[in-house]
């Protein structure tokens, strides 16, 4: 519902806002604000694992964490690599961030599917 959805929009804009301030805090070289930055992504992906867990019986709350947790390094390793220049080391990240994000989307696609098997009926 609405309610839900607007949740989920707010969750997935802490990830954001947690991402953008790991960029921040490299290029300023503030180790405490890198370190808050990591610890709120990681009790964002748990927040939206739980969200996700909660909403679908076929979304394990700790497996979605895995995977949300393997997509928050991806980008903190990205940055770091931008940061230090190491700019065929990030693009190789990028590819599999990319592949990563497929898998995600793939598992909350069949999950969907699995919840909600007469919207997702082949013909």
């Amino acid at each position: 519902g609405e309610s839900a959805s607007a949740q989920l929009f707010d969750l997935l804009a802490v990830h954001w806002g947690a991402v953008k301030a790991y960029d921040k805090a490299t290029f300023e070289a503030s180790k405490s604000a890198k370190d808050n930055s990591v610890t709120l992504l990681t009790e964002n992906a748990r927040a939206i694992a739980q969200f996700l867990g909660n909403a679908n019986p076929h979304l394990p709350e700790d497996a979605v964490f895995g995977l949300l947790a393997a997509h928050g390094a991806h980008h903190v390793t990205q940055i770091d690599q931008i940061k230090a220049r190491q700019f065929e080391k990030e693009a190789e990240t990028w590819a599999a961030m990319r592949k990563h994000m497929l898998v995600i989307a793939d598992s909350i696609a069949e999950a969907l599917a699995k919840q909600f098997p007469e919207k997702f009926a082949r013909s």
